[in-house]
């Protein structure tokens, strides 16, 4: 689940969809509501948030979708991938990490990556795939 602004979150949550052998769903908060979203993660294995760093904290969206499932008890248990991007303060990925273990929840990765996905960041998202196994 991710919502991007200009395009880099969306590109970084194509490459965990590419890059792990898992029937991965990805759910733009932007036109996937949250009732979709719990209805994914319902039976995955793994799950994934993005956010770019907007006013200093993560989007509303994804605060959103992150205390939806928790209150379904969704994130308990389970593996989660954090991404994020940022221009000036990187802040997203921390925050959604605090409601992550929260939630119980537990965080394998942080990603985070300035304005743009570079092959240095595609190279820690497939890196951070192999953790789930």
């Amino acid at each position: 689940m991710f919502q991007s602004l200009n395009g880099s979150v969306s590109q970084a949550a194509q490459i965990i969809a590419n890059g792990t052998t898992n029937c991965v769903k990805i759910h733009d908060l932007q036109v996937s509501d949250f009732t979709k979203c719990a209805l994914s993660s319902y039976d995955s294995e793994f799950l994934a948030f993005g956010s770019p760093t907007v006013y200093e904290q993560m989007t509303p969206l994804v605060e959103g979708a992150i205390q939806y499932l928790k209150g379904l008890h969704l994130i308990k248990g389970r593996k989660v991938i954090l991404f994020g991007s940022f221009c000036w303060l990187d802040k997203a990925v921390n925050q959604m990490k605090k409601m992550i273990e929260q939630a119980g929840g537990v965080v394998v990765a942080e990603i985070t990556f300035k304005m743009a996905v570079d092959s240095k960041t595609t190279q820690q998202i497939l890196e951070s795939l192999k953790l789930l196994v």
